[in-house]
């Protein structure tokens, strides 16, 4: 009956409904043509493209999402849920500065989300702002999470301590491995098991940990660093480390 309606092409509301209808009865590709319809009226529908971001994120298309949030963005940008979505999918994409500036615009729209400030935790740590991703973690802990999140704070915290306090990285192998095994992506856990390394003399060893830290996280400037001393103290020829020094100093 909505397909018929003739004022149909001129009403986001109607357009939206018609997508669900349509996602719900297994049509995900008619369903985004009508979210589609629905965000070119203007002022763009915000609700259906979250739809439609959320379509193309469960269809495994997160490239496609990505775009789709970050024009929406454009168009809406205090919008505050479409900022929040837009984050989630550059975290997930690996561009841990976008992420961390986007996290920053919308974290005080929705102070109370739990996921919101882990999710802000990550991203500023992976660029190497190690005390506002405390913080965060802290907030976090405040605001009543669940088992599954407080465990993923208290992972996250756990290797904020290990980085702040190498010797003790050093003397906790067992508790590091743990952890990553647990979360084998945490930038702050992979670098903080190169400073124990270092801290035990194993250079070779710290050197890996500290550059698997830069393939993740590229901007995490503390590794960087870490990685510019060894090498500088290892080769004669020094060419290396100074191309890192000086990006890292950008």
């Amino acid at each position: 009956q909505l397909e018929q309606d003739p004022n149909l092409s001129r009403d986001p509301i109607a357009l939206r409904r018609l997508g669900d209808a349509q996602a719900a009865s297994g049509r995900p590709a008619a369903a985004a043509s009508r979210y589609e319809q629905a965000m070119l009226i203007a002022p763009p529908d915000g609700i259906a493209g979250l739809k439609l971001i959320e379509l193309w994120r469960t269809a495994g298309d997160s490239p496609r999402a990505l775009e789709v949030a970050r024009n929406l963005h454009r168009a809406l940008p205090d919008h505050a849920p479409i900022t929040r979505l837009l984050a989630s999918l550059a975290l997930g994409s690996g561009d841990y500065s976008w992420a961390f500036s986007l996290l920053e615009e919308v974290t005080p729209k929705l102070p109370d989300s739990v996921d919101l400030r882990l999710d802000h935790a990550l991203a500023a740590a992976a660029t190497g702002r190690l005390d506002p991703a405390r913080q965060s973690l802290h907030a976090a802990l405040r605001l009543a999470p669940t088992p599954t999140e407080a465990t993923q704070i208290q992972r996250q915290l756990q290797a904020l301590d290990f980085v702040s306090d190498p010797a003790t990285a050093a003397r906790s192998e067992e508790k590091l491995t743990a952890l990553l095994a647990a979360e084998p992506k945490l930038v702050t856990a992979i670098f903080a098991s190169g400073l124990a390394a270092e801290h035990r003399g194993q250079h070779a060893t710290a050197q890996s940990s500290y550059h698997r830290t830069l393939q993740l996280a590229p901007d995490f400037a503390p590794a960087r660093k870490r990685l510019v001393i060894l090498l500088a103290n290892a080769d004669d020829d020094n060419s290396n480390a100074l191309a890192l020094a000086l990006k890292a100093r950008r």
